[in-house]
């Protein structure tokens, strides 16, 4: 068996110029306006819909489950209607009299109450207890109190318990109000009638005086003061004698207008309100992680970033989907499917021609995918007739055990209605040489000087025999930059790549490309698994642009 020769493909056509161009400029374009984009942050969502569905529910079934087992508290309300100082503002009065329902002289005289009652809160200490009630002034006369507690016993006793503290607080602040009232005008008064009366004897006086310009002047004079100090001694005389009867008037005119009684929970509507917030709380946070991820990441999508790394052309494909039942068939139902087909068919294209071929299939990331696609590209050329050889050198045997081969060594299976060969090396030997020389000293289609086409120390006799008598040999490989790629050589002199969308780093596929090169294969092209629909770029890579990081605004 001869070494292939490395001849330029013929399913490969170099793009256009004027493509090419494009291309440079879009690359040129994408270097100054980075990859984010609401577009960008879309398909993010679009792939990703996993996460926020699922932050989502997360946040309904956690809000529900709060709501289940921390219940809302129970609810009770009472009316109060107030009578207030008419000739002063109604809506400062109101508000005062809230202010004196939520004093804490108030929420204690509740809590001794409720203890003498055997009826003690639940709540911990004055201010719990004082939080757990509100006033509303509700009009410019009714005030109603709401008190919440774990049941609705509990409930009601509080607010009942808080509407009688709040009517006697507010009773003996209008008394001390009034005592203090009335001991400051009761002096006042006293005076200003000592006062009045000195002035009523100074102008009989005057007015029992001869006629004259003086006393005309004078009765003037004195009219006018006795006038003005005669009002404010009426009405200083009046607020003293008053202010009793209007302090009586609020207290006795304040009564309970509707008894605490509990208020029905609507917990549908809590439930629901619950739900809603868990919602909107779980999406947010999924919509977060899944930006936050989309901007942070440096793993490509599109097939010009991956081109740039891998420096040669992307194709693109859907990811084989692996998961689930097996199909009928039997273990090819595996790589049966139209995904996996497809990107067999486009490892198919990276085949040289010539009468014995060589292929290497390097899988990036996804082994499991790319196993099944290699598996399926063998046995469709199987069924055509070819004598096809398939090498798994990954490390994890998956193609050959999708063919039905176990363990190390040479195997032949039955694939479908066709046989072919499944070589597996011995796990051991992380860099297993193949079959092939090295030397590139023979001409095209000449046997390479310096010994036969097994010559190879390291190539076991069952591997050279298999591959000597193969039209095609295709091998399942990974690149480790620790050990390199120049073992592939000696197993094929063409390589594809297969590279899952968003899992491989630009700096891995730029790694992958150059040990490819490096060990002396031809890279025919990369194939882009789980590529997104809007991704519109050509997948040609460009000598002139040359590799780098895409920037990141």
């Amino acid at each position: 068996m001869e070494r292939p020769v490395a001849t330029p493909h013929r399913n490969e056509s170099r793009p256009p110029p004027a493509a090419m161009a494009a291309v440079a400029r879009r690359r040129r374009s994408a270097s100054l306006t980075g990859l984010i984009s609401l577009g960008y942050i879309g398909a993010a969502m679009r792939r990703r819909a996993w996460v926020w569905l699922g932050a989502t529910l997360a946040g309904l079934v956690i809000s529900l489950g709060l709501f289940i087992v921390a219940p809302p508290a129970y609810q009770a309300q009472t009316s109060v209607l107030i009578t207030n100082d008419s000739t002063a503002d109604p809506e400062l009065q109101m508000q005062g009299d809230v202010e004196l329902a939520e004093n804490t002289q108030v929420a204690q005289a509740a809590m001794v109450a409720l203890a003498d009652a055997g009826k003690p809160s639940s709540a911990h200490g004055i201010g719990g207890f004082a939080a757990s009630y509100s006033a509303t002034a509700v009009s410019d006369r009714i005030l109603q109190i709401t008190a919440r507690a774990s049941s609705s016993d509990e409930a009601v006793a509080e607010a009942d318990a808080v509407t009688r503290a709040f009517l006697r607080f507010r009773a003996y602040t209008l008394r001390s109000g009034q005592e203090l009232a009335v001991a400051a005008i009761a002096p006042l008064v006293k005076q200003r009638t000592k006062e009045f009366d000195a002035l009523s004897t100074l102008l009989a006086k005057v007015e029992a005086d001869p006629p004259s310009a003086a006393r005309t002047a004078s009765l003037k004079q004195l009219r006018k003061k006795y006038r003005q100090e005669g009002t404010a001694l009426g009405a200083l005389t009046y607020t003293l004698q008053n202010y009793p009867v209007v302090t009586t008037t609020e207290i006795q005119g304040t009564q309970i207008l509707d008894g605490a009684a509990p208020v029905p929970p609507s917990r549908k509507h809590l439930a629901v309100l619950n739900g809603i917030a868990g919602l909107c709380s779980g999406f947010g946070l999924g919509v977060i992680i899944v930006a936050i991820g989309a901007v942070l990441s440096d793993r490509p999508r599109k097939r010009e970033d991956i081109a740039r790394a891998l420096g040669a052309r992307v194709r693109s494909v859907g990811r084989p989907r692996l998961l689930g039942r097996l199909p009928l068939g039997g273990p090819l139902g595996y790589f049966r499917g139209r995904t996996a087909r497809r990107l067999a068919d486009q490892l198919r294209d990276a085949i040289p021609p010539g009468r014995q071929s060589a292929l290497t299939v390097v899988a990036a990331d996804d082994v499991r995918g790319t196993s099944a696609a290699l598996a399926s590209l063998a046995t469709l050329c199987a069924e055509q007739g070819q004598r096809v050889v398939l090498a798994d050198l990954s490390g994890r045997a998956r193609a050959a055990r999708l063919l039905g081969a176990r363990g190390p060594g040479v195997h032949q299976v039955q694939a479908g209605e066709a046989q072919l060969v499944v070589a597996v090396p011995d796990p051991g030997n992380p860099v297993p040489t193949g079959p092939f020389t090295t030397d590139h000293s023979a001409g095209p289609g000449e046997r390479p000087a310096g010994g036969s086409v097994g010559s190879s120390p390291r190539a076991s006799t069952d591997v050279i025999d298999a591959c000597r008598s193969a039209d095609l040999v295709l091998s399942l490989a990974t690149v480790d930059p620790a050990t390199g790629a120049e073992h592939l050589a000696t197993w094929a002199t063409d390589a594809a790549v297969v590279i899952t969308a968003g899992r491989s780093d630009l700096t891995t596929i730029h790694s992958i490309g150059e040990l490819i090169k490096v060990a002396g294969l031809r890279l025919a092209f990369g194939v882009l698994a789980k590529a997104d629909k809007a991704d519109e770029s050509f997948g040609f890579a460009s000598s002139q642009v040359g590799w780098r990081q895409p920037s990141r605004v």
